[in-house]
């Protein structure tokens, strides 16, 4: 898959912009006599809308991709994605999100890590919709591409006094939660950093997540957003019982 990002033009042609086209190929002139999905033309109408990722590519292939912006006269000039051509390949898993590490005395003493599967991919850019507003990235063969393509092997946990972290301390899960016991080494008292990542079943592993959700940004660690600024959440931590 590819996915471009876009920012709405700073000239709007006195009308408001209704919408975008992406336009991709594998000719730069776009003038191939490829059929879809190596070639087509695909509108836009949610203008908050600033990513758009294709699908089921060839691998390998060298595209390139354009954004037109919308108004009521028309699309405008098409401004060429950069750096081009792209070229689809097998990619790491994007990051967990939503991790959070709570103290619990029920079944036992313990924290209690939680969290949700990908929702953006590695490279940083939502799938479709916005960094505030991401939208699902699309399933290939029933597995959704933020994996990398590929299905989940197992997601990894770490945890540390510090938010450095030796790689040591790590329990695996096949699901979305997991506890950290005292028969993990966990001290009563002690406040611990916890940090998720995921494996996927190309034995690529994705960033870790080790930040708080800043709504609506997920897990946003030293994030750029779309007016230059950056963002960036607390650390994920929890005291033992």
């Amino acid at each position: 898959m590819l996915t471009v990002a876009w920012q709405p033009p700073t000239d709007n042609g006195g009308d408001p912009i209704s919408g975008y086209i992406v336009e991709w190929d594998t000719l730069a002139s776009y003038n191939s006599l490829n059929l879809p999905p190596d070639k087509n033309k695909v509108p836009i109408s949610d203008v908050t809308q600033r990513s758009y990722t294709i699908s089921l590519l060839t691998q390998f292939s060298a595209y390139y991709v354009r954004v037109f912006a919308v108004n009521s006269l028309g699309a405008g000039v098409g401004q060429d994605a950069s750096p081009l051509p792209g070229v689809p390949d097998l990619v790491r898993p994007g990051k967990p999100v939503t991790v959070t590490a709570t103290a619990v005395t029920t079944p036992a003493s313990g924290i209690y890590v939680q969290w949700q599967a990908p929702y953006i991919p590695d490279h940083g850019l939502p799938c479709f919709g916005s960094l505030s507003a991401p939208l699902p990235c699309p399933n290939i063969l029933g597995v959704s591409s933020v994996f990398g393509g590929v299905p989940l092997n197992n997601y990894v946990v770490e945890w540390s006094l510090s938010a450095v972290f030796p790689g040591t301390n790590t329990k695996t899960s096949q699901g979305n939660n997991l506890y950290l016991l005292p028969a993990d080494g966990l001290v009563t008292g002690t406040t611990y950093y916890v940090r998720v990542q995921v494996v996927n079943q190309n034995s690529l592993v994705s960033a870790f997540c080790q930040r708080i959700n800043v709504s609506p940004y997920l897990c946003p660690d030293n994030l750029l957003l779309y007016d230059g600024s950056y963002t960036t959440g607390a650390y994920v931590t929890a005291v033992m019982p």
